[in-house]
């Protein structure tokens, strides 16, 4: 594993909130791929919180959704999975990725982060 990142190692920054960044959502297939790293989705979420439902207004229109829309075809999702919301600040999702790969492979040789 090599971490690239041009940027600061956003896990070992002790009061991300004086860092400039941005809230992102996710949904149910970013938790998804998130949870099929085994323990990521543990660090993850711990720094976000949980949406039943959300709204982005594009001038007077609002587009919304919730964690019950059936606008999603159950062919599009895999199986067993429900629909989920989440949301993070940016820098707090990095620094907890960060942290998942230096705390699950900090001491392998192999594991080179730059």
């Amino acid at each position: 594993v090599t971490l690239v990142d041009p940027g600061r190692d956003f896990s070992k920054v002790k009061d991300l909130s004086t860092h400039r960044s941005w809230m992102i959502g996710l949904a149910t297939h970013g938790i998804s791929s998130l949870r099929e790293v085994d323990g990521l989705w543990d660090y993850v979420e711990k720094v976000g919180v949980k949406l039943d439902s959300f709204s982005i207004f594009l001038g007077q229109k609002e587009m919304k959704q919730t964690t019950d829309d059936a606008a999603i075809p159950e062919t599009a999702m895999k199986e067993g999975m429900s629909q989920e919301g989440f949301l993070v600040d940016r820098n707090y999702v990095v620094a907890a990725e960060a942290q998942f790969l230096g705390d699950t492979f900090g001491n392998d040789p192999n594991y080179k982060p730059k």
